[in-house]
C-alpha cells in the first residue's frame, strides 16, 4: 500500500531546479528561517510577517555562519545572498519539489479539533513499521507545511501533514504544495469564525482536502461520526470509513472505559491508551484506522497506542497539589470546548471542577459563543466553574462560576481554594496560556 502510490509523481534532474532549492541540497539539506536559530552552513530563507522582516537579518544570519541566504529585497552585492522574487512563495516551490523528488507516502490531517492529536497517535502507531517524518508543533500552514515537507529524508516512507486553515482557499493551496496519496478530516465544527464567517465556508475549506484526493482516486479517510462528513459520505473504493459500529463502517470502534484512560474495541481488538475522554474516543480510531488500513499490524498497532504519552498542553493528565488535572490548554473553539465539557462531565471524580480560558478568533460571533458555552457547562452539573478572561464579563450567572479577567487573578485565587480529591479539566485558547496556573 505505502509503496505503490507514485504514479504520476514528477521527478527533477538537478540542473532543472531553481537555485534556491540547489543551495539547499548544496546546504546539506539544512534551512532555516530564524536568526535566533542558525545552523552554520545552513541556508537561511527571509520571510516577512506583521512584526518583522527576515530580509533585516539575511546579512546577521550569513555573519553568524548560514553558507546562503534567500532574500526578496536588494541587499548589499554578495555572491552567498539569492534574489528572488517572493521569498515565501520561493519556500513554498521548494517545499513542492522536495515532496515531489520524495517516495514518502504523504499523509494529510485537517479538521477542526484533534488535528495535532490524531497526527502524533498516526505518527505512534506508522513509525513502528515504517520510516516515518510528521509535522512538528503546529506548523501546520502556508509557512509551516513546506519547512515540514523540506525536513523529508531521503529514506522517509511515510509523511504526516497536519494542515490548518483559516480562511477559504487555506486547503487547497496546501495540497498543491504537498500533493498528498491519503487524506484524513477529524471532524468539521465551528473554528476562526473570524476568518471565515460562515459554518458552511468551514465546511467547503476543510472539504477541499478531499476534493483533491476524490479527483485523482486517492485515499480519503471518512470519520461517520461526523454529521456532516457521514452526510456527504457515499462509496467509493478509495473512501475508507470509520466510526461507531451502528454506522457500518469499514472500521468501527466501541469506548470500553473513557476515565481513568480510554480503551476501545477496533475492529475486534482491544486498544488502551493514556488518553482519556470519550472526545478523544475519535482521534484514537482515525489513527487506528489509518495505520490498519496501511498494513501496520493489529500487535504493533496496541503496542504503539498503549505507550503513547500526550503532551504538550493537549489531554495531558497530572497530580497537581492532591488533585487530578486535565491540563487541555493549547486550543480551545466551540466545538472542541463542548466536546471536552461533555466528556468531562462523564469524569466518575466525587467533586469536578473546570477552568475554561476564552476562544479566540470568533469574529462576530465571540460574545454569543462565549455565552452559549458558559449556559452548556451550567448544564453539566459541575461543581465549580472559573471562566477566565474579558469575554466572559458579566456572564457567571450561577452560584458555582466565578470569573477573572485574568490568569493571575484566577491562580490567586485557586491558592486559597485549591480542592483536595478532586478532577479538574483546564481548557482554553492557547492566548489565555491557562498553563500558568499549576505551573
Amino acid at each position: 500500500m505505502i509503496n505503490s502510490r507514485l504514479e504520476g509523481r514528477e521527478f527533477f534532474y538537478v540542473m532543472d531546479l531553481p537555485i534556491s532549492y540547489r543551495k539547499f541540497l548544496e546546504c546539506g539539506k539544512q534551512l532555516f528561517t530564524d536568526t535566533r536559530a542558525v545552523i552554520p552552513g545552513g541556508l537561511f530563507l527571509a520571510l516577512r510577517g506583521p512584526n518583522f522582516n527576515g530580509n533585516h537579518f539575511a546579512l546577521q544570519a550569513l555573519d553568524q555562519g548560514a553558507a546562503f541566504a534567500v532574500v526578496d529585497e536588494d541587499l548589499a552585492a554578495d555572491p552567498r545572498i539569492l534574489r528572488v522574487g517572493d521569498s515565501l512563495r520561493e519556500l513554498q516551490n521548494m517545499g513542492r519539489i522536495h515532496r515531489q523528488r520524495s517516495r514518502a507516502f504523504v499523509l494529510a490531517i485537517t479538521g477542526t479539533n484533534g488535528k495535532t492529536t490524531t497526527k502524533e497517535l498516526c505518527k505512534a502507531a506508522l513509525e513502528r513499521t515504517f520510516r516515518t517524518t510528521a509535522t512538528t508543533g503546529n506548523l501546520n500552514n502556508h509557512i509551516g507545511v513546506p519547512l515540514t515537507l523540506l525536513n523529508l529524508r531521503d529514506d522517509d516512507e511515510v509523511a504526516i501533514v497536519e494542515m490548518g486553515a483559516n480562511r477559504p482557499g487555506d486547503i487547497a493551496e496546501l495540497c498543491g504544495i504537498a500533493t498528498p496519496d491519503a487524506g484524513l478530516i477529524t471532524n468539521i465544527g465551528k473554528a476562526h469564525l473570524e476568518g471565515f464567517g460562515t459554518q458552511e465556508a468551514i465546511r467547503r475549506t476543510k472539504m477541499e482536502l478531499f476534493d483533491f484526493l476524490d479527483e485523482q482516486k486517492r485515499i480519503c479517510f471518512y470519520n461517520l461520526n461526523d454529521p456532516y462528513l457521514r452526510e456527504v459520505y457515499r462509496v467509493a473504493r478509495w473512501r475508507i470509513s470509520f466510526g461507531d459500529s451502528d454506522k457500518a463502517p469499514m472500521y468501527s470502534g466501541k469506548i470500553l472505559e473513557a476515565h481513568p484512560s480510554l480503551r476501545m474495541n477496533i475492529n475486534g481488538v482491544e486498544v488502551n491508551s493514556r488518553l482519556f475522554g470519550r472526545h478523544n474516543g475519535q482521534n484514537l480510531l482515525a489513527a487506528c484506522a489509518v495505520a490498519l488500513h496501511l498494513g501496520v499490524t493489529p500487535d504493533v498497532l496496541m503496542e504503539a497506542m498503549l505507550h503513547f504519552q500526550p503532551a504538550d498542553m493537549r489531554s495531558e493528565k497530572l497530580s497537581w497539589r492532591g488533585s487530578t488535572v486535565y491540563l487541555d490548554a493549547y486550543n480551545a473553539n466551540p466545538s472542541s470546548m463542548q466536546s471536552a465539557l461533555e466528556a468531562f462531565a462523564s469524569e466518575p471524580a466525587k467533586e469536578k471542577w473546570i477552568v475554561l480560558g476564552e476562544m479566540a478568533e470568533l469574529g462576530a460571533a465571540t460574545t454569543a459563543e462565549h455565552s452559549a458555552l458558559i449556559e452548556f457547562a451550567r448544564t453539566c452539573g459541575f461543581d465549580r466553574v472559573l471562566l477566565v478572561g474579558a469575554h466572559y464579563g458579566g456572564m457567571a450567572p450561577f452560584d458555582q462560576a466565578h470569573h477573572f479577567l485574568t490568569v493571575e487573578e484566577c491562580r490567586s485565587w485557586l491558592v486559597q481554594h485549591w480542592p483536595k480529591d478532586a478532577a479538574i479539566l483546564i481548557k482554553g485558547s492557547r492566548a489565555a496560556k491557562l498553563e500558568r496556573l499549576i505551573r
